[in-house]
């Protein structure tokens, strides 16, 4: 059996709901509270990207051109040129001076065995 409701029971039911509503009340206001705060951190956190697609694709143009304008002057730098590779600094040019006084030396020792009879042991 239900016991029908009394004078007391009442003004605990009326007790409960504004308990509940005030409950619901301070949620709301926590709520709000922190939207508010999350939306002040994306306005000062967010970034603006919408250049961003704009800058990369005029990067890869202006890359692309300096790539042709290289190609364009190495071109151009070969036209009336020879072809033949530049010499590599490492690789020797010549004789070096030392060379040159050895080989000189060695060519008047062979003059001089040529022009006098005297026997090679005796020239050095």
């Amino acid at each position: 059996r239900k016991r029908a409701p009394q004078g007391g029971d009442m003004g605990r039911e009326e007790a409960k709901a504004q308990s509940k509503e005030a409950q619901q009340a301070k949620e709301k206001a926590a709520f709000e509270k922190k939207q508010a705060q999350r939306d002040k951190q994306w306005e000062v956190g967010a970034k603006d990207t919408s250049g961003d697609a704009a800058a990369a694709a005029k990067a890869a143009e202006a890359a692309a051109r300096r790539a042709e304008r290289k190609a364009i002057e190495e071109e151009e730098g070969a036209m009336g040129k020879s072809t033949k590779p530049k010499k590599k600094d490492d690789v020797k040019k010549g004789p070096t001076k030392a060379e040159k006084a050895q080989r000189a030396l060695l060519a008047a020792q062979v003059c001089r065995r040529e022009t006098c009879r005297t026997p090679p042991r005796l020239l050095t």
